[in-house]
């Protein structure tokens, strides 16, 4: 039954997505390899989508009696590997799946929802390249890459749209970009690819700022955002305000009571008027845990 799924999974990738079509076209920067690029990064895709947690795992993937590249040939491959081929499957799934109206019901409540959020690819003490970002640990330089994704959440199938490198010593100090910038650009470049796809954005609290909102009701896309602790004035008044007030909801299970609270405000450098709402966890009477959010969503609850 699993050989069977396998196989059936394999043929859609291929039929559906045509992920061959466009391995095909990947190329890298090898000299007389043993294995064409195609033939290193199909292992690696199915590696991906069974989540493992290690390139020493391929080796139970497949059976031996499969000739396939090394862990080594894999490694040498990913290093020079060109780009712009796996941006374009990317982008091309993403089409795919939208004209076959995956997410023409939502991904959560009937909206679409994507999130992003920052990761760190690579990492070395002694390793550098010209685009990599670099910190300091007990006097010592870190070299790295770091880079903004956005993926859709809620229901499956949670797609990666698309991700954004950090640029390295951009700024006026000549100091190496942050994640919101990198972020900006994600979602204006998303926003303009795939077209009144993504209704709804989320972000943890890095992204409650005025810049950062600006670009989301610029691409016309209603923003999520967990708020902790903040030093803007708007949000401390905000909060102020909130606790005063009387709760509009409240939700009952076995074991937990959760209270709502919300209030409409502005933020300074934006013009447009935003929602602050207060999830309140109680038991026994007290304040357990609170989860606080800034939206730009006013019609939505």
């Amino acid at each position: 039954m699993r050989k069977n799924y396998f196989v059936k999974l394999i043929k859609y990738m291929k039929n559906v997505y045509y992920i061959e079509n466009g391995n095909n076209k990947l190329t890298d920067g090898r000299v007389n390899p043993k294995y064409i690029t195609s033939q290193v990064v199909f292992p690696l895709q199915l590696g991906f989508m069974l989540r493992i947690q290690s390139l020493n795992e391929f080796k139970n993937i497949f059976s031996n009696k499969i000739t396939k590249p090394s862990i080594d040939t894999i490694r040498d491959t990913i290093k020079v590997i060109k780009t712009d081929g796996l941006k374009s499957i990317l982008q091309h799934t993403v089409n795919r799946a939208i004209a076959n109206k995956v997410f023409d019901k939502g991904t959560i409540d009937g909206y679409t929802v994507a999130a992003i959020d920052g990761i760190k690819v690579f990492g070395s003490n002694k390793k550098c390249c010209e685009k990599c970002l670099a910190t300091f640990i007990k006097d010592k330089p870190h070299y790295y890459h770091s880079g903004a994704i956005m993926s859709m959440v809620g229901e499956a199938p949670n797609l990666v749209l698309d991700f954004e490198m950090y640029n390295p010593k951009v700024d006026s100090h000549n100091k190496d970009e942050g994640e919101i910038n990198a972020a900006k650009r994600l979602l204006s470049k998303v926003s303009k690819e795939y077209k009144n796809t993504v209704d709804i954005v989320t972000y943890d609290a890095l992204a409650c700022t005025p810049k950062f909102l600006n670009c989301c009701i610029e691409a016309s896309v209603d923003a999520v955002i967990r708020v902790k602790k903040n030093k803007n004035n708007s949000i401390k008044h905000v909060k102020r305000k909130v606790n005063k007030k009387d709760r509009i909801e409240i939700w009952n299970n076995k074991t937990d009571v959760i209270e709502v609270y919300e209030e409409t405000f502005y933020m300074g450098d934006v013009e447009q008027p935003l929602r602050y709402v207060k999830f309140a966890k109680k038991k026994d009477d007290k304040d357990r845990s609170q989860i606080l959010i800034v939206s730009t969503c006013l019609d939505t609850p």
